[in-house]
């Protein structure tokens, strides 16, 4: 440490080499445009940037010294900031070496075009490397002023940040599927939307549906993952080429998945019109009643049913700007799954460059909350719009939460209302009106959704008739046959799915390693009856005047 009166702060790390022209290759390759070491060091929060590469010629060996400086010094960076940057300039000064063959500065004296890079190689090569090399041995400075010695310990945070390294960053799952045309892995937070509200509501699919948008196009495809228990990116490589390892093609998903979190930042276009795509997915604005819906059934937090949140979290910005909304993203407890298509170690190559990226950014990881949530209580409300045409009421019956993928029954009982002929185009009969039922939520609540579409006159009487459909279906009045209809065609919509990896890594990331039982007349009985009226949340959408 050096505490310097009006010192310029900066690190530096200084190696000790046996071969001069590592040194020299290594320099240059650090120093190169859009060099890796670059892009790192401009993720950390301060960002930091490269100073100066820089190989020193000796007689026995070389020197190889990287500085780098606070891109922004008016407050200078803790002893831990200064530990994490030189934990990536050592790791990639050492990449760097490892990575640099000898020989190049032969080559670049027979190959040079130019006279004065032949000669400068040539001048380098006959002052260096002419007595036995010296032990290998590195060197760390850092200089700042001595109004901040009192706060700084260096040699204590780099301790600290080197055990740090020690530990899993997040957890990690895998199937094995040799084989496979694709390598996937999907990385998301395990809180899922639980640490939401009605402000926050869909700041976590927005993150992930900027990044995305934003994700180079080319060997690795990025995609949003948006669920209540979880909102992450799913990615997928094809091998580069035949000859491509198991290993390398694992390396490149984990940097392009890594490198996308670390240094990417979309632009308030990019997030604008993530923002856009999201809302028109909800519906718009003119869905302000499902939003009210989502709202009570939750008291308060909408997007543990939707994760897209709703149409107005959607068009404030998240709190703090796009940068605080990734930071709190990334600062919940992670899993990582991956579908290896090659040899085992896939799941820890991906593992090892996605900590490589993240780590040194990534702060203090906050716990999830809890997931014990008092059940909704019964409300009716009224939603006054404008307009000649409003939107159907909605009427919404909480069921228990639920881990993993929406539970079966839920997904028969959806199959038996919304079919052409089914239960709500029975229910509603004569009337002019119909109905479309959504079955939403995860692990922190679950309802059934019921939109109602009816004239004036009429709304009412069909929403009557909904909800006493439920009540019917809560009492288990299902005839064999319908449950044999719901099975068949359940059997026959989700039969693609089956073909789709992404379903099976999803699978993964959520424990599941075993298949899902059949559908069951006993068990649907049973969740029918948890239909609980008690809970029931009406939004009853009128014009205006």
């Amino acid at each position: 440490m050096d505490f310097a009166a009006g010192a310029t702060r900066r690190l530096s790390l200084a190696l000790r080499l046996p071969s001069e022209d590592v040194a020299a290759h290594a320099a240059r390759a650090l120093a190169a445009p859009r060099a890796t070491l670059s892009r790192r060091l401009a993720s950390l929060r301060p960002a930091w940037q490269l100073d100066r590469s820089a190989a020193i010629g000796r007689s026995r060996g070389a020197c190889l010294r990287v500085d780098a400086v606070p891109v922004h010094a008016e407050i200078g960076p803790t002893s831990t900031e200064v530990a994490r940057a030189l934990g990536i300039v050592a790791e990639e000064a050492r990449e760097a070496v490892l990575l640099s063959a000898r020989g190049d500065l032969d080559e670049a004296i027979v190959g040079a075009t130019d006279p004065a890079e032949a000669a400068a190689a040539a001048a380098w090569r006959a002052l260096v490397g002419h007595g036995e090399p010296g032990a290998q041995r590195s060197a760390v400075a850092y200089v700042t002023s001595p109004a901040e010695r009192p706060r700084f310990d260096l040699t204590a945070a780099v301790i600290a940040e080197r055990q740090a390294d020690k530990e899993p960053l997040f957890e990690v799952v895998r199937r094995a599927e040799p084989g496979q045309g694709r390598l996937w892995a999907l990385f998301a937070p395990t809180c899922g939307t639980s640490v939401e509200a009605a402000l926050t509501a869909g700041e976590s699919a927005l993150v992930v549906s900027a990044l995305s948008r934003v994700a180079p196009s080319g060997d690795v495809t990025i995609e949003p993952w948006l669920a209540p228990d979880g909102v992450g990116l799913l990615a997928g490589t094809r091998r580069r080429e035949p000859g491509e390892s198991s290993s390398a093609q694992a390396e490149r998903l984990g940097r392009a998945l890594g490198e996308l979190i670390a240094t990417t930042r979309p632009s308030p276009t990019d997030v604008a019109t993530a923002r856009s795509e999201l809302a028109s997915g909800l519906g718009g604005e003119q869905h302000r009643g499902y939003f009210v819906a989502l709202d009570a059934l939750t008291e308060g937090h909408p997007s543990w049913l939707e994760p897209r949140g709703t149409f107005a979290s959607l068009a404030s910005a998240p709190a703090g700007g796009y940068e605080a909304a990734l930071g709190r993203w990334l600062g919940r407890p992670f899993r990582l799954a991956v579908l290896a298509n090659g040899d085992a170690t896939q799941p820890d190559v991906v593992r090892r460059e996605l900590e490589r990226w993240l780590r040194p950014g990534r702060g203090d990881v906050a716990r999830c909350p809890s997931r014990n949530h008092p059940p909704a209580q019964s409300n009716e409300l009224t939603l006054a719009v404008s307009g000649d045409a409003p939107e159907g009421s909605y009427v919404g019956i909480p069921f228990p939460a639920f881990e993993h993928r929406l539970p079966i029954e839920a997904r028969a009982t959806l199959v038996l209302l919304n079919r052409s002929g089914g239960f709500l185009d029975q229910a509603l009969g004569e009337l002019q009106a119909s109905a479309t039922a959504l079955a939403l939520g995860g692990p922190d609540a679950a309802a059934l959704v019921i939109e109602v579409v009816a004239a004036e006159s009429q709304r009412q009487a069909a929403v009557d008739r909904v909800r006493a459909l439920v009540e019917r279906l809560a009492l288990g009045r299902l005839a064999a046959a319908d449950i044999e209809t719901a099975r068949r065609e359940l059997t026959q919509s989700e039969a693609p799915e089956l073909l789709d990896p992404r379903r099976r890594l999803i699978a993964a990331w959520r424990g599941l390693t075993r298949a899902e039982p059949p559908l069951d007349a006993a068990r649907l009985f049973a969740w029918l009856a948890t239909l609980r009226r008690s809970g029931a949340v009406v939004v009853n959408v009128a014009s205006r005047g």
